[in-house]
């Protein structure tokens, strides 16, 4: 299935398609006692709580809608939880950049055919490129 690029994204809980930025959000769990870059923690893009009655929220503490995610409100609002947690980078790909999301679930796959996949370098172009060669 394609996913319309910044508009739709696959759920880390149950691995259905959230449709849209209203149906999604970011939950995260904040740790207080650690250094400040690293109280957030465990990023992911989820089903809210009005799809499948907040089941794949699980136990996180702390939550931004997708939808508040959207432009430079957004960014600063992502920013603003920057983590060195590595899941924080992967959340902020995946919203942020087109066609990443979906490209991503083929990484493995392009690596062993001898891609370079470096998630800090790809380009829209590449991953449209893996997307094309991998979903033939």
């Amino acid at each position: 299935m394609h996913l319309e690029p910044l508009r739709q994204w696959r759920c880390d809980s149950c691995g259905h398609p959230i449709e849209s930025p209203r149906q999604g959000t970011v939950t995260y769990r904040y740790v207080a006692d650690v250094e400040p870059h690293r109280r957030h923690v465990d990023f992911r893009i989820v089903h809210n709580g009005n799809v499948g009655n907040g089941v794949c929220q699980g136990d996180a503490k702390a939550d931004i809608p997708l939808e508040d995610l959207a432009g430079e409100r957004g960014i600063l609002g992502l920013l603003g939880r920057q983590s060195s947690d590595p899941s924080w980078a992967e959340v902020v790909r995946r919203i942020v950049v087109p066609h990443y999301e979906e490209a991503r679930v083929w990484f493995d796959d392009a690596r062993r055919d001898g891609w370079e996949v470096i998630e800090d370098k790809l380009t829209k172009d590449k991953l449209v490129a893996i997307i094309d060669a991998f979903t033939r």
